[in-house]
């Protein structure tokens, strides 16, 4: 059950994600602020910012599933703290849910 939305603001947090392929994954944050690019297939060249890695691993059919932490002292909840973008299984990273908010203009 999902208690409240929070922010990572630190490398080595522990974050879980679930995932339509993979189910749910734990790992820990690995660096915070990432900027990757990826080569679209009209050549243009597309650069997401302010992604967060983490040692998860994820494979195809994972992007979009919710990202979390649990909450040591209100088990069985969780805060959700953003969205899995990519499931590449060398570097998953997800979108950290400020950025979501603050781009769609959501309070």
């Amino acid at each position: 059950m999902i208690s409240e939305a929070s922010d990572v603001v630190d490398v080595d947090v522990h974050v879980c994600k679930s995932g339509f392929t993979t189910h749910v994954v734990c790992g820990t944050v690995t660096e915070l602020n990432v900027e990757s690019s990826f080569q679209l297939s009209n050549g243009c060249t597309f650069i997401r910012r302010g992604m967060i890695d983490t040692s998860m691993g994820g494979i195809g059919g994972d992007s979009g599933g919710p990202v979390f932490s649990y909450s040591l002292i209100k088990l069985p909840y969780v805060s959700v703290v953003g969205i899995t973008i990519t499931g590449d299984e060398s570097k998953p990273e997800y979108l950290p849910l400020s950025v979501i908010l603050r781009v769609t203009m959501i309070d």
